[in-house]
């Protein structure tokens, strides 16, 4: 997974990077089916940058 943020019209600033095995049963998964567990993962891994936090 990567994070970008918008620095300019025609530049991205890279954020995060981050990667993970799949587990046994992950790899005989569909495309689809693994891009979603990558998403998964990073909603999970990195919620606090996706939604507000309440001081």
């Amino acid at each position: 997974e990567m994070i970008a943020q918008n620095h300019t019209k025609k530049v991205n600033q890279l954020v995060l990077y981050a990667s993970q095995m799949l587990k046994m049963i992950e790899q005989n998964y569909s495309t689809s089916k693994c891009e979603v567990v990558a998403i998964a993962y990073a909603m999970k891994k990195y919620k606090h940058y996706f939604f507000k936090k309440k001081f």
